[in-house]
């Protein structure tokens, strides 16, 4: 049965091409990376019956599957008894449905379905097939995941781990006519193989890629077993065929004949190319059961994304001779192309020229399919699109795809960035024995496309035995002829000595991500052996949800027009398991929105349709935009991948959404491709005072244009209060009616008739009289008491919202939206939590953000918002108004408080009670004392620092290591998971003897101790437990009867990190009260 899909899977072009009844589907493609054009397809119409694992060994298949640490082999998965009698293993009565292969068996076993299972089908043997010296082979290109096959009864063989082609041979135990052919497959989550997409998408299982069944004479080719290498540069081809059986010294040398292979016409042969002659060119490795072969193509032709060109190798192994049998023993077809790639230095060379690697991050979810097959015409659409956009590769991330996959990417001449199915493995040494199994399989599978320029061994893998990790980057290395990585994550996780590049998985806001690339990345890089840096996945932009587009469900009726079995939704859910997660929350969302707004707007205008869903897809665009040209700010940058292909049910931030709907036009990239620039170069950067904000350093960062017409207005009358957690006199510098102010002056202030707007960073309870007087406050918002709990905000993973109300303008919100890449938050990216504040619906937002990834539930986050409190406006901005956009912005914002007169039809409609706001304010100011810089360090991996007193105040800590806190010390050059100290002198003020004093950790990786002037003084975490760790908790210590302010006090913290990232990771400083 030939593949057939509806337009959920499709990109324009074939959108619109709805089936109106299809029951069952089968991805149906025959390989054409490894043809055998006699093979006999298995695929079609099968039955299946669900059962129980022969043997169990997950523990619960209902859960999530992370780590995937499970590695058996087939003879602990069916045991012997099954072997010899597999009807008897069979369920007692079983339930025979029909189901079609390939496909994923979630199509008929449900969804959710986890267990193991049976197929069952009857095949046609032909009586040539049972000549003397014929044998015969059944071969799947991918079962998930343990496999076992029986023909006849009898046991034929099987494998464990997905993604792997394997085959049995049947000879003997065929026979002529019908024949029954039984498989037993269990999917077991959680195999070392299992890869990632099962994270992000139901787990699947069955026999999801092509099976076919074929004869060959007494010596076979094995699965993928012909390896061709080239020489563009003579045109040399050497041919490496590996054969099962035994070769007769009196055959002949196989034959290899080589033609030009044209996808628009592929049975369509060219004129033989040199076929071979001669033994001279063939030498046989016995030892092996290899044959070795070489030949020349003058001018042969150069495989390039500009001119895939390609060609096509047969090869025939000869059978000794005998009456009335044909010559040929078997043959092969096998497609390749001339082409190097190598690193050179810091760049990537593809057939000696430099390329620049645009890549789009593909973790293998196609909707509606469960497996990562998506149809060959969905392919071919999705590399158009990309190129169309100016990309020139796909990151095939954590999973192998099927051939055709491939197959398509030579043809069109889109690179592949393979990385093998091995996410968070701990790459043991009890684990080698099924690496060395599995590896050599993906490497034979997948070597001579040419679409393949590089390979990474494993994702974020929490690598314990180096060795093991090394001995398979050197086996990729001698299997296939690309560069290779050994860890794509983190260059603290990577092995930089193994790996052919450095490289980050980098989810950062564009004012992390501009200090890293112009500065710290650089400097480090000149530290290290010259390499390319390629950026493993990043550059990500959630947006809103278009919900027009999807379809209308109604709960318990089946959707009409579409494929049965893959619109099942998952336990406890009403709609289809690839429906965005967050779908009942944005229409919630919407709801409210066009409440609030469509009364203001102009006729006709939607708040959703004509504001939120192109904000947000102008902003994710424009951040993206930031990112990627900052990746070319350094030559030694030689590369990236764009995060995402498609939007997933828990991530919208795909190029392409949930309805296979096209985000974003050609017209729309037209500044990305080969002519993409940095503003500013590395080199560019002034050497100025490192203490200087980047954007001073580096005025090309900032968004800002002259050519707007606009200027900051600091006309406006501000009473500031500098006591706090912000410089606001610096913030006020500038502007000539602003003052500084203290408590006592507000308490003035308050009865008077003019009020001036009052600025601060602290809310007290004298700002709330002001408020409740009629005045106007400006709070500045923090993470410290009295600063509403603002934190920091990953705006990449919320869509972008400005409501046309209140302060800007239409045209000025579009200026906003670019300003907001970098000057608004070039040295903060903090946002106000509304949501879990609970004043969401007390507040109107003026800049917010809607928590999209990775959520269910949406909630909004806060960089602007205004509210009626008393008579008064209060406004909470935690933009950053330091640069001349903030300040243009702080002007805006200052204006429009001055002239807002309270009337009960202007805005903010929203409103607080005072007593509602009391509850965030402080009691009184507060400061606090940061303490992230200037520790010593020392690593104690025997654990013997108790032992040695390094608490103590007399030791002698100058050659210890300099480090920073508030970064994981992994970030700061330790590859490490072990016990270390930081140790810091604190001297505080003597102003403070009759404060509190408070030594908050915003969050330790993974425990820690503390230690004040050598006394131990509280311990938080499990120094056993990882998931007890202290990471993501703030933790408390009461220090003012431990300090002396006006002399120095030792602080010393002994941490231990027991898995990933350690140290002191989040902000620790002393809060004074």
């Amino acid at each position: 049965m030939r593949a057939l899909f509806c337009s959920r899977f499709s990109l324009p072009g074939i959108l619109h091409k709805r089936l109106a009844a299809v029951l069952i589907i089968s991805l149906g493609c025959s390989a054409i990376a490894n043809e055998r054009p006699r093979a006999v397809s298995l695929s079609g119409a099968w039955e299946f019956c669900a059962s129980a694992p022969l043997v169990e060994v997950v523990a619960d298949r209902s859960k999530g599957f992370d780590p995937p640490q499970l590695s058996p082999e087939l003879d602990e998965l069916i045991p012997e008894s099954a072997r010899k009698d597999p009807h008897a293993a069979l369920p007692e009565n079983p339930e025979w449905k029909a189901i079609a292969v390939p496909a994923a068996w979630e199509q008929v076993a449900g969804i959710a379905y986890n267990g193991a299972g049976w197929y069952r089908r009857s095949v046609n043997v032909p009586a040539e097939w049972l000549r003397s010296g014929q044998r015969i082979w059944i071969e799947f290109d991918a079962v998930a995941t343990v496999a076992g096959v029986w023909l006849n009864g009898k046991w034929s063989g099987g494998n464990v781990g997905d993604y792997t082609r394997f085959r049995v041979e049947v000879t003997g135990i065929a026979q002529k006519g019908s024949n029954q052919l039984l498989l037993y497959v269990d999917e077991l989550p959680g195999h070392v193989t299992q890869g990632f997409l099962s994270a992000v998408a139901p787990h699947h299982g069955g026999v999801w890629q092509e099976a076919r069944m074929y004869a060959t004479g007494p010596v076979a080719v094995e699965p993928d077993g012909i390896y061709l290498q080239t020489d563009p540069a003579n045109g040399e081809i050497r041919a490496a065929v590996d054969f099962n059986g035994k070769w007769d010294e009196k055959m002949p040398a196989p034959q290899l004949i080589v033609r030009r292979y044209d996808p628009a016409q592929p049975e369509t042969l060219s004129p033989a190319i040199s076929p071979l002659k001669g033994s001279e060119q063939a030498h046989l490795d016995a030892e092996k059961n290899q044959w070795q072969i070489r030949l020349k193509l003058p001018g042969a032709k150069i495989w390039s994304p500009e001119d895939p060109a390609l060609y096509r190798a047969e090869v025939r192994l000869p059978r000794p001779a005998a009456k009335g049998a044909e010559s040929v023993s078997d043959r092969v077809l096998q497609k390749f192309a001339f082409r190097t790639v190598e690193i050179a230095g810091s760049e990537v060379l593809l057939n000696g020229n430099p390329v620049h690697i645009r890549s789009v991050l593909n973790w293998g979810y196609y909707p509606r399919v469960v497996s990562p097959a998506p149809p060959p015409q969905v392919v071919r659409e999705e590399f158009a699109y990309l190129k169309s956009l100016g990309f020139n590769a796909e990151t095939i991330c954590l999973m192998n795809m099927p051939d055709y996959f491939y197959d398509i990417a030579d043809e069109m001449g889109m690179f592949i960035w393979q990385e093998y199915p091995t996410w968070h493995n701990d790459f043991t040494a009890a684990r080698l024995p099924t690496y060395r199994r599995l590896f050599p399989a993906f490497l034979r599978r997948d070597r001579n496309h040419p679409a393949i320029i590089l390979r990474s061994i494993s994702v974020e893998a929490g690598v314990q035995d180096q060795t093991v990790m090394a001995e398979l980057v050197n086996l990729a290395k001698e299997m296939a002829a690309t560069p290779v990585q050994d860890n794509n994550s983190w260059m603290w996780m990577s092995n930089l000595e193994l790996s052919d590049w450095y490289g980050d998985d980098n989810y950062w806001n564009n004012s992390r991500w501009a200090k890293y690339f112009l500065l710290d990345l650089p400097a480090q890089l000149d530290t290290l052996p010259a390499k390319p840096y390629l950026m493993g996945e990043t550059i990500a932009g959630s947006v809103w949800i278009d919900t027009d587009t999807l379809p209308k469900i109604t709960p318990g009726v089946p959707l009409s027009n579409w494929l049965r079995g893959v619109d099942q939704p998952l336990p406890g859910e009403t709609y289809p398991y690839w429906f965005p997660a967050c779908f009942e929350s944005c229409l919630k969302i919407e709801a409210q929105l066009r409440e609030r707004y469509n009364a203001l707007l102009p006729a006709g205008r939607d708040i959703v349709r004509d504001y939120l869903i192109p904000q947000s897809y102008r902003y994710s665009l424009r951040f993206r935009r930031f990112q990627v040209e900052l990746l070319h700010s350094d030559p030694r940058y030689r590369g990236y991948t764009l995060f995402l292909i498609r939007d997933l049910p828990r991530i919208p931030s795909g190029l392409i959404d949930d309805a296979g709907k096209l985000r974003w036009k050609p017209e729309d990239w037209a500044w990305f491709g080969e002519h993409t620039a940095a503003p500013v170069q590395v080199s560019g950067v002034r050497p100025t005072d490192p203490k200087r904000p980047l954007i001073e350093r580096a005025p090309q960062l900032a968004q800002w244009d002259n050519g707007w017409g606009m200027a900051a207005n600091r006309s406006g009358k501000v009473a500031y209060l500098n006591t706090g957690y912000a410089d606001l006199n610096g913030l006020f510098r500038a502007w000539p009616n602003a003052r500084e102010a203290t408590v006592p002056d507000i308490e003035k202030l308050i009865p008077a008739a003019e009020k001036p707007l009052l600025a601060t960073s602290i809310l007290t309870g004298e700002m709330l009289r002001y408020l409740e007087s009629g005045g106007a406050v400006l709070l500045f918002p923090s993470q410290w008491p009295g600063g509403l709990g603002s934190a920091e905000s990953m705006f990449w993973g919320g869509a972008f919202f400005m409501p046309p109300v209140g302060v800007f303008s239409e045209i000025e919100i579009q200026r906003m939206l670019r300003l907001h890449q970098y000057d608004l938050t070039h040295q903060a990216s903090q946002a106000i939590p509304v949501e879990a504040l609970g004043i969401a619906d007390k507040v109107d937002p003026l800049l917010s953000f809607f928590e999209m990834h990775n959520q269910r539930d949406i909630t909004r986050q806060d960089q602007l918002f205004a509210a009626r409190v008393g008579k008064g406006l209060f406004i909470a901005s935690a933009l950053d108004h330091s640069a001349e956009a903030g300040q243009w912005a702080l002007g805006r914002i200052v204006e429009w408080a001055q002239a807002w007169n309270g009337a009960a039809d202007t805005f903010p409609a929203a409103r607080m009670e005072p007593e509602e706001l009391r509850k965030f304010a402080a009691e009184k100011v507060q400061e606090i004392i940061l303490l992230n810089a200037d520790w010593r360090f020392q690593l104690d991996p025997e654990q013997t620092g108790d032992q040695q007193g390094w608490e103590r105040s007399d030791l002698d800590d100058r050659d210890w290591a300099a480090i920073q806190a508030s970064q994981l010390w992994e970030r700061q050059g330790y590859r490490y998971d072990g016990m270390a100290w930081y140790r810091k002198w604190i001297e505080t003020p003597a102003s403070l003897k009759n404060k509190k004093i408070t030594l908050v950790a915003e969050g330790v990786d993974d425990a820690y101790r503390l230690y004040v002037n050598g006394v131990k003084v509280a311990e938080y975490g499990s120094f056993t437990e990882h998931a007890k760790s202290v990471h993501y908790i703030r933790t408390e210590t009461d220090l003012t009867p431990l300090l002396h302010p006006g002399q120095k006090d030792l602080l010393v913290l002994q941490v231990i990190d027991l898995y990933g990232g350690g140290g002191i990771g989040r902000p620790i400083y002393l809060r004074i009260e």
